[in-house]
């Protein structure tokens, strides 16, 4: 042959080989499947590239006999993931304008590498590299920006939220500490119904839990001292009373026995004759030592929440009539 034959076979030989190669001697897998996250096409790419000696994107696509535009896509994904970066060229003379780049797009451990953009002009590529010679699979640098900047965004999320729990629960101590710790307040209702039968339906309280909200059931626990002692259990948990006074169809009074609540106190009920029915007065004398309960009974539930509902479940319970 001449040595123009020889030549062309050569350039041949050197155009032809890396297809050939990958035809018969890589795994052709998916990005996906792999650690590293690079597929055979990404790896023959890679294996062209150099970590000093720069490479024009359009000399690559030539060389591994694709076209540009084929190509830079990806270029595109392996400069995402840190494999490769672009950076200017200043010689080049088809570079178009002044922003016209060679990237440096930087992965961890030191990844360097490129990729084209033909509007800004002809970059040179150069091979991502590791000093530990090991590849792991790069974070895109945007990414792990992004996901720092999540991560702290979250934790002063969570910082707010505490130092706001934390202002919240002491405001509530400090208004608690500063509300008085004894209170007395009554309410009273009119209900259509005899003094006889609304005392009955008071005093009877081994019975209440069948008509009045929020009691489960109640213990009755004998007399001590001559009075009578009930338990009342409820969702937030059980309350002893001891009846301390009693007249029929005049007053009926009970006081909570334990100490251990952060509250405690007595209702003192009356009851009168008027019109048809009975004037119920409910009058309860209470000393809160628990400065959040303070807080929360006088602020936010009310000290006669307790009183009404009760007052409106007898009503209900005596004249079923009022239900209706």
């Amino acid at each position: 042959m001449g040595s123009m034959s020889a030549d062309e076979n050569i350039r041949d030989v050197l155009r032809f080989y890396p297809q050939i190669y990958l035809a018969y001697h890589v795994d052709h897998v998916r990005a996906a499947s792999t650690e590293w996250g690079l597929s055979a096409a990404d790896s023959s790419i890679l294996a062209h590239l150099d970590t000093v000696v720069p490479t024009s994107p359009r000399a690559l696509a030539a060389h591994l006999g694709v076209a540009a535009s084929t190509l830079s896509a990806a270029l595109r994904r392996l400069e995402m993931l840190g494999y490769i970066a672009n950076t200017p060229v200043a010689d080049d003379r088809r570079r178009r304008n002044k922003d016209a780049h060679r990237s440096g797009c930087r992965g961890d451990g030191g990844d360097v590498g490129a990729r084209l953009r033909t509007r800004e002009g002809t970059p040179r590529c150069t091979l991502a590299q590791r000093s530990n010679g090991r590849r792991a699979r790069p974070r895109p640098a945007r990414a792990r920006c992004a996901y720092l900047t999540d991560k702290g965004d979250l934790m002063k999320i969570i910082a707010i939220a505490l130092a706001s729990l934390l202002a919240l629960v002491l405001i509530v101590v400090v208004v608690g500490a500063l509300l008085p710790r004894r209170h007395e307040v009554s309410r009273s209702a009119v209900i259509a119904a005899p003094p006889a039968a609304v005392y009955a339906a008071v005093t009877d309280v081994a019975n209440a839990a069948a008509w009045r909200p929020g009691v489960q059931r109640i213990e009755v626990l004998g007399r001590t001292n001559g009075g009578l002692r009930f338990r009342e259990h409820s969702a937030p948990g059980a309350v002893t009373y001891e009846v301390t006074a009693e007249e029929p169809v005049r007053l009926f009074v009970t006081e909570i026995v334990d100490r251990n609540l952060g509250y405690s106190g007595s209702w003192t009920y009356s009851f009168a004759p008027q019109d048809a029915g009975t004037r119920v007065t409910i009058t309860e004398r209470g000393e809160v030592s628990n400065v959040i309960f303070r807080f929360v009974s006088r602020l936010v539930v009310g000290q006669t929440k307790s009183i009404d509902t009760y007052l409106a479940a007898l009503a209900r319970h005596v004249t079923p009539s009022a239900a209706r």
